[in-house]
């Protein structure tokens, strides 16, 4: 059953229970108030808020909280012993501290959007006789007495506050509990969806605008491509293998190493990450590791670093223990062979076939060694 059928089942309930026999069968004492015709006017607005209150329980569920639940238990004990003698009722025979009661009602806002729920709630002051025709009356109104919702500024539930509380001014012999609470969830559903679009807009600029700061920080700087060549007595262990390809690749590095005696490492990427492959290789365990040449290649302003690099798609290959000319032809193939000469501390070759004395083509190599040895410890030490 929808909400709009409770609604129209609870709200004039004389009406509904004398349609048939069977619905008066169903609840008798409804069906006996659907014959009484001399019903005093403030009996029959007790009865319909009664009425309005129990079709808010079946809508809201577990949601709806009668707050005041002892004021309200208290009034029904009035009305049932009253239901034979209705024209005898009046609201001045009920105790003023029982002339009003509040109820609650918990809601989740359903919000358009994958963020977490909203929750608001919202308190009437209800007067037992608010239904009653009130030209003179106007004390008698439904009362707002709180909104509570986190994410809604104390202006905006003020504002409304103050329209549900229009509402319930502007009612005149009217049920309008459902609608006061209604408009009051939908009003809060409004702004929340309002705010957490407004806040996602705000966060999706601020993350467009760091990246174009990003993207001109790094159009600002001056890339600086490095390379290294190593020298090592022997690359033979599994861990020291894997150690020379994966952080080449962690570190973006690109390159290729041969693998046996003696070992070589040609590695070439942003200069700083060279600088920290190296001391990291350093700091493993080998019999001698000596950087044997290096290069820095200055990029223009705006230039990225991929332009500079030789070695494309960050690419690390591995040759093996008899590779060592497919390695050095892969050096020429990059136009790297000076490296491959001063990791041998060979002269590169010259255009004629004849020995250089300079090793400087691509920019300036760096042949001051910088070795790690390891001393013996023991007679019969295996191999690292």
């Amino acid at each position: 059953m929808n909400n709009e059928t409770i609604w129209k089942k609870k709200k004039d309930p004389a009406k509904y229970y004398n349609k048939t026999d069977q619905n008066k069968n169903k609840n008798p004492t409804m069906a006996a108030l659907a014959k009484i015709t001399n019903v005093t006017e403030e009996f029959d607005s007790l009865s319909r808020l009664l009425d309005e209150i129990e079709a808010l329980q079946e809508i809201f569920l577990n949601g709806f909280i009668i707050v005041d639940i002892k004021k309200l238990q208290f009034i029904k004990t009035i009305f049932n012993s009253i239901v034979s003698t209705p024209s005898d009722f009046t609201f001045a025979s009920i105790e003023k501290s029982f002339l009003s009661f509040q109820i609650k009602v918990i809601s989740e806002l359903s919000i358009a959007d994958d963020l977490p729920p909203c929750i608001v709630e919202i308190i009437l002051n209800v007067p037992v006789n608010y239904i009653m025709k009130n030209d003179e009356k106007k004390e008698s109104h439904v009362n707002v007495v709180v909104i509570k919702c986190e994410e809604i500024s104390s202006e905006e539930k003020k504002s409304i506050m103050n329209q549900i509380q229009e509402i319930s001014n502007n009612a005149n012999d009217e049920e309008t509990l459902y609608v006061l609470f209604q408009t009051g969830i939908d009003k809060c559903t409004e702004m929340v969806e309002s705010a957490r679009k407004t806040r996602l807009f705000i966060q999706n600029e601020m993350l467009q605008q760091k990246i174009e700061l990003e993207k001109l920080y790094q159009q600002s700087q001056i890339p600086i491509l490095g390379r290294r060549i190593l020298f090592s007595h022997h690359i033979i262990a599994d861990s020291k293998r894997s150690a020379v390809c994966n952080w080449a690749a962690e570190l973006k590095l690109s390159g290729f190493s041969k693998i046996g005696w003696p070992g070589l490492i040609l590695v070439e990427g942003d200069e700083e990450n060279c600088k920290i492959y190296v001391q990291s290789l350093q700091r493993l365990r080998w019999k001698m590791l000596v950087v044997r040449g290096e290069q820095q290649v200055k990029g223009d302003m705006g230039q990225s670093l991929d332009d500079l690099r030789v070695i494309k798609n960050k690419r690390f290959i591995e040759f093996g223990k008899n590779q060592m000319s497919q390695f050095a032809q892969t050096c020429r193939d990059y136009d790297l062979e000076d490296l491959f000469f001063a990791a041998l501390k060979m002269k590169p070759k010259t255009n004629d076939g004849n020995k250089s004395n300079n090793n400087n083509n691509v920019n300036k190599i760096t042949t001051n060694e910088k070795v790690i040895t390891k001393k013996k410890k023991g007679k019969n030490k295996k191999k690292s």
